[in-house]
C-alpha cells in the first residue's frame, strides 16, 4: 500500500526538495529518510535543499509578489478556485498519502483535505470584503480613508499533525491579499508537501497570470533552511505552527528585524462537564475531542473537569470507551486508534505515563491489543484528585486527565491554571453557566466550543490562542488583516491659503 500510494504522485521516481509553482528542484544537501509510522517502513530517501537553494526560492517569491500584488483580486480568487478544484480531483490520493506518511486514519485525512478545499473557497470569496473605509474628518473638505496593501512574501512553517490544513489556512488567505507564499513543511511530512505542490503545478498551468514563485515550498534542515528563512528580511510575516519553545525562538528572531509573526503553538485544553449537560452527547464529544488522531492535535481535549456528582459514572464510561477503541486497519471507516507519528513521539508518551505512575497518579490504561508494527501506544485516563494541581505540560498523544470539581468558579479556576490558552469547551445547557464561561473573567482561551468538539472552529471564524499558545490568528473573520499593511490617508480638498503665521514666503 505505501509504495502504491507514492506512485500516485510519482514519488518513487524523484522527490524534489523544492518548487516554485510549476518548476521543481532536486536538493543539494544531505539526505533525509522518509518512513511510514504504520509499520516503520522505509518509503524513500530525499535529498534536502541547501541554504543557497532556500535563498533562490525566497528571491523567486519576492519577484512573484511584485507581479501578483498588481493582479486584480477577482483574478486572484479565480486562481485559488482552480487550485481548489484540482485538490478536489485528487482528494482521495492526497488523503491516502497523509495516512501513509504520518499515520492519520484515512477518514480523518479525507476530512482534512475537505477542509483545505473549504478554506480555499472561503479565501476566494474574501475579495469582496478586503479593503479599507472612509471616516469623518473634523475639518471641511478633508477626507480621511484607509487602504490595505499586501505585505510581501509570507513564510509558512507547519507541523506534522495537519500537513495540508496548517499550510492552507495561511497560504490561501495570503494569496487573496496579494502576497506570495513559501512553505517550510514539517520534517515528518515532506511528501505531503511535495504531493500537493504537484497538484498546484497542474492548476497553475491554467493561469499564466500566476507568476513563478507564487506558491513555493522547500524541504531542508533547521540549520540549512528553516533558520535562514526565518531570519530573511524578504519575509515581512512568518506564520509558524509547533511547540511553544519553537514559537518563542521564531518570534525572537523575527522581532529582531521588526517583522511580524503568527504563532499557533501548543495547547492544553480543558472542558467542563456540568450537571446540566446532555450527558450522552457530552460523553461522546469529550471522547472524540481527546482521541481524534490519537490525541496528536494542539486542540485536543487534555483535561476534562467533571462535576463531582457525575465523576464516577463519566470516568467509568470513558474507561469503557477507551477499552473498546478499535485498533487495526486505519483505512477502514470508523474511529480507529492510530499510530503516533514516529518512535520519538511514542517514547515521549510512554515516558510521561511512567512518570505519572511514579507520582502515584491513578491510571486507567486501555487493554486494547496493540499491533506489533508501528508506533502505537496504550491510551490512558489519568484520574486527578480534586485538589491536585493542573498538568502544566501538553502530552501529544491519547492521554486524558479527568478531575472532579464542586462549583463552576472552581472549575473555571482549574481551567485557567495552565500557561496555555488555545482551545476550550463547556458541556452545559444552562445559559448562565455558558455565559459565565465565555464572559470576561471566564475561560481563558482563543477558541471556546460550547457543546461541541474542542477540535477547532469552522473556516469562517478566526483560529488562534492566547498566553503560551501563540500570537495572532488564522482562517476567518478579520484574520486577513495580518497578511496586509494598513495605510491611513488624509486628502485635503481645501483651496484656501493657510495663514503665513508670521513667515515670509515671498
Amino acid at each position: 500500500m505505501p509504495k502504491q500510494t507514492l506512485n500516485l504522485f510519482k514519488l518513487h521516481e524523484a522527490a524534489p526538495a523544492g518548487g516554485t509553482g510549476r518548476m521543481f528542484i532536486k536538493g543539494n544537501a544531505e539526505d533525509t529518510i522518509c518512513n511510514s509510522p504504520l509499520a516503520d517502513s522505509h518509503l524513500l530517501s530525499l535529498a534536502q535543499a541547501s541554504t543557497e537553494q532556500a535563498d533562490i526560492i525566497a528571491h523567486a517569491a519576492q519577484e512573484a509578489f511584485l507581479i501578483w500584488r498588481n493582479v486584480p483580486a477577482p483574478k486572484r480568487a479565480q486562481v485559488i478556485k482552480t487550485i481548489a478544484k484540482h485538490i478536489q480531483k485528487n482528494s482521495d490520493s492526497l488523503a491516502r498519502l497523509m495516512t501513509v506518511e504520518m499515520g492519520k486514519p484515512f477518514w480523518e485525512a479525507k476530512a482534512e483535505v475537505a477542509g483545505v478545499i473549504n478554506t480555499a473557497n472561503y479565501a476566494a470569496s474574501l475579495f469582496h470584503t478586503i479593503g479599507g473605509g472612509q471616516f469623518p474628518s473634523g475639518r471641511e473638505n478633508v477626507e480621511l480613508s484607509e487602504k490595505w496593501h499586501p505585505l510581501g512574501p509570507v513564510l509558512v512553517v507547519t507541523a506534522f499533525n495537519f500537513p495540508y490544513a496548517l499550510w492552507a489556512w495561511n497560504a490561501f488567505i495570503a494569496l487573496i491579499c496579494g502576497n506570495s507564499v513559501v512553505w517550510k513543511p514539517a520534517p515528518q511530512t515532506p511528501l505531503c508537501a511535495i504531493a500537493i505542490q504537484q497538484v498546484i503545478a497542474e492548476a497553475l498551468k491554467e493561469h499564466p497570470e500566476a507568476p513563478e514563485g507564487l506558491l513555493s515550498y522547500i524541504i531542508g534542515s533547521n540549520d540549512d533552511v528553516a533558520i535562514p528563512l526565518v531570519n530573511n528580511p524578504i519575509f515581512p510575516l512568518v506564520s509558524a505552527t509547533g511547540s511553544t519553545p519553537m514559537g518563542l525562538a521564531v518570534n525572537k528572531a523575527v522581532s529582531a528585524r521588526l517583522g511580524r509573526t503568527i504563532l499557533e503553538l501548543g495547547g492544553n485544553g480543558a472542558a467542563l462537564f456540568t450537571p446540566s449537560a446532555n450527558k450522552e452527547q457530552a460523553l461522546r464529544l469529550a471522547f472524540f475531542s481527546a482521541t481524534l488522531n490519537s490525541g496528536q492535535r494542539c486542540t485536543a481535549l487534555r483535561r476534562l473537569l467533571v462535576h463531582e456528582s457525575l465523576f464516577t459514572e463519566i470516568t467509568n464510561r470513558l474507561n469503557n470507551a477507551f477499552n473498546s477503541w478499535p485498533v487495526g486497519d486505519v483505512y477502514q471507516e470508523g474511529h480507529r486508534l492510530s499510530t503516533l507519528v514516529d518512535e520519538a513521539a511514542a517514547q515521549r508518551f510512554n515516558t510521561k505515563i511512567e512518570s505519572l505512575r511514579k507520582d502515584n497518579v491513578e491510571l486507567f490504561t486501555s487493554n486494547v491489543e496493540l499491533p506489533n508494527e508501528g508506533h502505537y501506544v496504550h491510551p490512558c485516563l489519568a484520574l486527578l484528585d480534586k485538589d491536585a494541581p493542573q498538568p502544566q505540560e501538553e502530552t501529544f498523544g491519547p492521554l486524558l486527565y479527568i478531575q472532579p470539581y464542586s462549583s463552576l468558579d472552581e472549575a473555571i479556576e482549574k481551567h485557567n491554571a495552565v500557561p496555555q490558552g488555545l482551545s476550550a469547551g463547556i458541556f452545559s445547557n444552562d445559559l448562565n453557566e455558558v455565559h459565565r464561561f465565555t464572559s470576561v473573567g471566564g475561560g481563558e482561551s482563543g477558541v471556546t466550543m460550547i457543546n461541541d468538539n474542542t477540535g477547532g472552529p469552522e473556516v469562517m471564524v478566526a483560529f488562534g490562542g492566547i498566553k503560551n499558545s501563540g500570537i495572532g490568528s488564522e482562517k476567518g473573520s478579520d484574520s486577513w488583516k495580518q497578511y496586509m499593511r494598513r495605510q491611513s490617508i488624509m486628502t485635503n480638498y481645501q483651496n484656501n491659503q493657510p495663514s503665513d503665521m508670521g513667515i515670509n514666503f515671498k
